[in-house]
């Protein structure tokens, strides 16, 4: 968090994006594509979730099929918007929550970066079937979509950071 209070600042994300690359014409390939995943924004849940549940260290995360259900709702909602092209404060803050929800509940930043790595697994060859007559199109997407990514993980560890640095901020002030 920064001195104002924001997770990123407009100058911070603006900088991260120019880092990542990640341009308004990175932007418009993702609505692009948008258009196409939201037509069953369910395609990879079921096969996501059935991964998450072979581990015991994420398998404890999902104690009953009531609440499978709802995280395999949000998790759609979530992967989806990663397409929707608006990546605003909103957004970011968002990101944060869900990624302080994440560090809350125990789940590892190996295992958040773990199931990026799935759903891009699983979304790719679904670009290959959107995008069939243009290879420079398809790469063109595919980069778009690991830039997005990747400024999502950079949101999640600094929610991450955050978390821990407050957590050793209050655990100096009890022994002081």
């Amino acid at each position: 968090m920064n001195k104002s209070g924001e997770v990123f600042n407009h100058h911070e994300v603006e900088e991260l994006k120019a880092f990542l690359e990640f341009s308004d014409v990175d932007i418009d390939r993702l609505k692009q594509l948008h258009q196409h995943l939201t037509q069953n924004p369910k395609f990879f849940v079921n096969e996501f979730y059935d991964h998450l549940l072979k581990f015991d260290s994420t398998r404890k995360l999902i104690p009953d099929q009531h609440i499978l259900e709802r995280l395999k709702k949000t998790q759609t909602e979530y992967f989806t918007s990663l397409t929707q092209g608006n990546y605003d404060k909103s957004y970011i803050a968002q990101r944060f929550t869900v990624g302080r929800v994440h560090q809350q509940q125990g789940l590892e930043p190996r295992w958040y970066i773990g199931a990026y790595r799935k759903y891009l697994s699983l979304l790719i060859p679904r670009l290959s079937e959107i995008i069939t007559d243009d290879p420079k199109q398809l790469e063109d997407s595919i980069l778009a979509i690991l830039k997005v990514i990747f400024f999502d993980i950079a949101i999640a560890m600094e929610t991450y950071n955050e978390v821990q640095q407050q957590s050793i901020l209050q655990q100096n002030n009890r022994l002081n």
